[in-house]
């Protein structure tokens, strides 16, 4: 789980290895930032740094108290724990 500031900049997140990177380029951020999609949006799966597992990134766009956009929040889905329960 991630949180991007306005900016594509991951500020927090519970892989600390990922903190302070930027995805201001990324489908995901651009669609969420431009207001181009749904409420939630996947992305394109990618291998993890960790563990190696696909991970699937679906993001949610953030708001600040004027309705401008603030960032997104983003969870990334293990592909093979999906795959078991389906």
């Amino acid at each position: 789980l991630s949180a991007l500031d306005a900016s594509g900049i991951i500020r927090h997140a519970t892989t600390a290895a990922v903190r302070g990177q930027d995805r201001s380029g990324q489908y995901l951020f651009r669609t969420l930032r431009d207001g181009l999609g749904a409420a939630v949006v996947a992305d394109t799966p990618f291998r993890g740094l960790d563990t190696g597992a696909m991970l699937m990134p679906i993001g949610r766009r953030l708001h600040d108290d004027a309705g401008a956009f603030a960032g997104a929040v983003v969870a990334t889905l293990q592909l093979s724990l999906m795959r078991e329960i389906y």
